[in-house]
């Protein structure tokens, strides 16, 4: 497999694969916790979330310029 193809294609799994886990983050089905430095657990569920969504963002328009390139 070419390394274009092959980038192609791990592009598209992966934006799925992040748009399946932000859609069961946003039911509430996912939680995403961390600690602060005193060690108090802190839900940080929000900011995964907006950051799933970028990294969707910047995923499809990876694929809008491959398919555009194809045209």
């Amino acid at each position: 497999m070419e390394p274009q193809v092959w980038f192609e294609e791990w592009c598209r799994t992966e934006r799925d694969s992040s748009a399946a886990i932000l859609a069961r983050m946003e039911k509430g089905e996912i939680r995403t916790y961390a600690t602060d430095p005193c060690g108090e657990l802190l839900d940080v569920s929000l900011q995964m979330m907006a950051a799933k969504r970028s990294s969707i963002e910047e995923l499809d328009s990876i694929i809008a310029k491959i398919d555009a390139e194809k045209l």
